[in-house]
């Protein structure tokens, strides 16, 4: 079988997790939507507010982010593995979850994409329309999108793929990861605003090319790290 046939018939056989994806992105805009305009509401009352803000698309857009981590995550720990017990080599079950990953990392960002219109359209008119200001689709520059989902897809591949690897030992990494960095905000408490703003954003402008040719390099041996370590996945 070659491998374009090996990829049509992966994405048709999980077909239904783009259905879940839907389903999650409904479920998510409805209740974001609901826990957003009462938070307005409130703020209306209290006369806190005199402009509209799309919190509903904003919310989702965050917790949308952390859903593709864990989406991207348990694709790897769970049907990686599968997929190689079943005698489907590495190669193939790798470039076969990027396919599905992708796609539905791609799906999920323009339906949340699109939750920031239909809020524009439909739910903004309703409390006097919204400012330019606080349209995040008029101020947010358009690479924010990309960033977020490339963010997400490799944080996700990362993570399964080092729990899937090693498990509980990678499990455990992960926790150590998360508990150092809450600890690490935690010390810097009020000074952390002042960090990002006074020395870590100025250091990456005054040292763009070299600031941004060692991330391209981080990134791209996180990533050749782990697609060799996938490489060489067990069969259990």
């Amino acid at each position: 079988m070659t491998l374009g046939r090996f990829l049509k018939g992966k994405l048709w056989l999980d077909r239904g997790e783009f259905l879940e994806i839907l389903a999650c992105w409904g479920a998510g805009l409805l209740f974001f939507e609901a826990v957003g305009n009462a938070i307005y509401f409130f703020l209306q009352r209290r006369d806190d507010t005199s402009s509209y803000f799309p919190l509903g698309p904003t919310l989702l857009l965050i917790f949308g982010a952390f859903f593709i981590v864990i989406f991207v995550a348990a694709r790897f720990v769970l049907y990686f593995q599968l997929g190689v017990q079943m005698s489907v080599t590495r190669r193939r079950m790798l470039v076969g979850e990027w396919a599905v990953t992708g796609l539905g990392t791609v799906l999920a960002l323009a339906l949340i994409y699109g939750s920031f219109w239909l809020d524009r359209l439909l739910i903004a008119p309703l409390w006097g329309g919204i400012s330019a200001e606080d349209d995040l689709l008029v101020f947010m520059p358009w690479w924010v999108w990309p960033l977020v989902g490339a963010a997400s897809l490799l944080l996700g591949f990362v993570s399964g793929a080092l729990v899937a690897r090693f498990g509980t030992k990678g499990l455990w990494a992960l926790w150590g990861v998360f508990v150092g960095g809450g600890l690490f905000t935690t010390l810097l408490g009020d000074n952390l605003g002042p960090f990002v703003e006074d020395w870590l954003i100025p250091f990456f402008e005054t040292n763009s090319l070299p600031a941004g040719i060692g991330s391209v390099l981080l990134v791209a041996a996180v990533i050749l790290l782990t697609v060799w370590q996938m490489l060489r996945f067990p069969v259990k």
